[in-house]
This record gives C-alpha cells, structure tokens and sequence, in this order.
C-alpha cells in the first residue's frame, strides 16, 4: 500500500486533491493524512476532509514529528511555500509541484514572472525536493500554453497536474519510479518571490507601457495574488483584475490617461497606454 501525504494551501492544489482522491485505486494508494495553513484570501471548505491537520511549518521540529509519525512512502507538497526540512527530504521521496518547465524560472512566483516576461508557452514539474531550490530531481513534466486569464492558467495546471500525478503514484506502486538529474541550474538563477508592493503602476508609467504589457501585468496579478493597482488623487486604490485592448477610440467617454481626475466613476472606464486603449473588464475601487 502506497501511503501519501497531501500538504497544499492554495485552491488549486485542493482542487487537485480533491480529482486525486476521486481517482486513486484505494487498493493499491491512499492519502492518510492532508496538512494546510489556513489561507485567508481563498475560500476552501476545510470541513469536508476528514484527515486534514492546521500546520506551522516554521515550527520545524513538530512539523518534522508530524510528517514522520504518518509513515509516509511520499509526501506531495502543491502550492507549499515553506522550505521542507532536509531531516524530510533526506529520508523520504518529498515532490513539489512548482508551475514552470525546470530548471527555467526557479524560485518565487513563477506564474507572474513567466507573464510578465511575455512568455506564450509554460508548464509545470513535478520534482524530488532536496538542499537546491527548486533543483531536484524531476519525475514528470507536462508543458501548456499560458494564453488567457490567470484562472485559464491555474485550470490548466489542475488538469495537467492530476494526469502527471496519478502517473507518478502508478510508477511508485509498479516500483519503477524514475528521477531524471536537473542539469546547467547555473543558467537559469531563481527568481524572486514579487513583494505586494511591485503590483502598483504609476501615472507616469502609462505612457510608457504598451496595451500588451499592461494587460500581462494586470493578468498575471489577479486574484488570488496582489492585484495590479493605482492610486487616484483622494487616496483610493483602483484594483485591476481584468482588462482587454480595444481598436479606437470611444467619443465622448472620460478617459484615465495619467491624470488622477480623468477615472471616471460611473459606466465603463478606459486607460489609455502608449500604442492604443484598454477596458476595465474587472476591478475593485478601495479606500
């Protein structure tokens, strides 16, 4: 009998739990335990797992202790942003789902930096952790484009993640799991975790920014990340979540081109950029 342990905090790696725990031969592998830290800004419906455990990962040795105790034959660790002990990875078969193509974009929020960088096709590795950051032996890939909304992206990853999964928790129950060697990681440093504050688009920037760019960065910071914002004139915050480029220009509308008192309040709201025009799809306004 395999026996796994789920640890996860975000919505889509419950979401993969969720498909998992539907697909999963209960003869041959079963998840005994799940651990979380309880994420504020998504909502997850923690009551329906019988087995789930409220973590603190920066008590390292209880969490050690708890991880042990489960007699694990591997630990999945999806949407985990906490370093994991090298007493864990040392001694059991620790695997991060990290949403890139490794070694490329190692490190923090590689969602956003992949956008952001204008990048057209991504993915995600499912990997053995050890002491490199995101430098462990990897054990599946699945590639996927990054066309559309942040959500399109995180449905691609839930699909391609379960399929890459069960694949592995197949190999582990046949015995012929296969660890392929990270190579060249000196090429590809990681990156850094975005700080909320890097969200923030000055007035002065507009004219500068092209539709394209503006509309990576606004997509790439949707919920549930730090929203793209700008701060108006009276102090509030206009939250960006999501916008599209239009073909000309709307006579007689009011438009926020760099000047705090040209946001109109009421109706659409169109920003102007350096080559064209961009509509407010979704946004939020905050004191």
């Amino acid at each position: 009998m395999i026996r796994i342990g789920y640890f996860g905090y975000r919505q889509w790696a419950f979401t993969i739990l969720d498909r998992l725990s539907k697909q999963l031969d209960p003869a041959k592998s079963t998840i005994v335990t799940i651990g979380t830290v309880k994420y504020d800004q998504e909502i997850i419906d923690y009551t329906k797992y019988r087995n789930l455990f409220f973590l603190e990962p920066t008590k390292k040795q209880d969490f050690i202790r708890f991880v042990q105790d489960a007699r694990l034959t591997v630990a999945l660790f999806y949407g985990w942003s906490w370093i994991v002990p090298k007493a864990l990875t040392d001694h059991l078969d620790c695997l991060c789902l990290h949403p890139s193509l490794l070694p490329r974009y190692r490190g923090g929020t590689p969602f956003q930096h992949q956008i952001l960088n204008n990048e057209q096709e991504g993915g995600l590795t499912i990997f053995r952790m050890n002491d490199i950051l995101d430098g462990g032996d990897i054990l599946a890939q699945k590639s996927f484009s990054l066309a559309g909304t942040l959500k399109d992206i995180l449905d691609r990853v839930v699909e391609e993640g379960v399929s890459a999964t069960l694949d592995i928790i197949n190999a582990y129950e046949q015995g012929t799991v296969k660890y392929v060697p990270q190579t060249n990681l000196d090429e590809f440093p990681a990156y850094p975790r975005r700080k909320p504050e890097q969200s923030e688009v000055k007035f002065e920037q507009l004219s500068t920014l092209t539709c394209n760019d503006f509309y990576n960065f606004v997509r790439a910071l949707d919920d549930p990340f730090p929203n793209c914002f700008i701060t108006l004139s009276d102090h509030t915050i206009l939250l960006l979540q999501e916008v599209r480029k239009i073909d000309n220009d709307l006579p007689g509308q009011v438009f926020f081109d760099g000047t705090p008192d040209t946001l109109s309040r009421t109706g659409s709201t169109y920003i102007k950029l350096k080559d064209g025009i961009i509509d407010v799809i979704r946004c939020r306004i905050r004191s």
